[in-house]
């Protein structure tokens, strides 16, 4: 699958892929953040997917599984999910997660899910204007 990674600061702690670590498999995609000490904004912008051949009465979703544990109590972090009709040019957020939601678990170490226990799913509706003959 064609992606992009986005680091704002260059700062080299960004989006990798894991052979390791995946729910129901070895395969993820982390933010090696771990030792990152500035307010960075790092992006993973999948392929484009055309929505436009989809029923109107479906209830169009996005499904995804992650892993988080917090380094420190006070971090304040979030998770962003945003989605494009005119590819990329514009972007509507429609998923905030902050640390606390993510899981409030603190590991002061490098943190690698080790168990499917490990894992949560989020699911997000989309809206459906996206259902355009836009991508």
């Amino acid at each position: 699958m064609p992606y992009a990674i986005e680091n704002e600061t260059y700062d080299g702690y960004n989006w990798r892929l894991s052979n390791t670590a995946g729910f129901n498999s070895s395969k993820s995609i982390y933010l090696n953040n771990f030792g990152n000490t500035s307010q960075s904004i790092d992006a993973f912008v999948s392929e484009t997917f055309n929505l436009s051949g989809y029923s109107q009465s479906a209830n169009m979703r996005l499904t995804f599984d992650y892993s988080y544990n917090k380094k420190e109590s006070g971090n304040n972090e979030y998770l962003r999910v945003y989605i494009s009709d005119d590819c990329g040019a514009t972007w509507d957020r429609i998923v905030t997660m902050n640390s606390n939601s993510l899981d409030a678990t603190v590991t002061p170490s490098f943190y690698t899910p080790s168990s499917e226990s490990d894992w949560r799913s989020k699911v997000c509706y989309i809206d459906n204007s996206y259902r355009s003959n836009n991508r």
